[in-house]
């Protein structure tokens, strides 16, 4: 028994409507248990985290059909700091 990969169905099925509600409502979770879980002075670290929406060639894959992406971002200006040490996001993304 062979097996082929077809490409172009593939993608087609990662962007159905039904798929990208899921691929977002997982983000979503994961944004949630980072804001629960990070650490809080100010709370604008906190307050940056959410969930962002892109597509594959935006973020510099080339297939053939651009698929829809959710990115769980915290923008705060000293995210990277707190991500290094902290991993709030990490840890909710590995936790899920």
């Amino acid at each position: 028994m062979q097996f082929k990969f077809y490409g172009p169905a593939f993608n087609d099925m990662l962007n159905m409507p039904e798929v990208q509600a899921e691929v977002e409502k997982h983000a979503e979770g994961i944004a949630t248990r980072a804001r629960a879980n990070a650490p809080v002075q100010s709370g604008a670290y906190q307050d940056s985290i959410h969930v962002e929406q892109t597509n594959s060639r935006e973020q510099g894959w080339t297939e053939l059909s651009p698929r829809g992406m959710y990115t769980v971002v915290a923008d705060a200006a000293h995210a990277s700091r707190v991500e290094a040490s902290h991993r709030p996001i990490g840890r909710a993304a590995f936790n899920s």
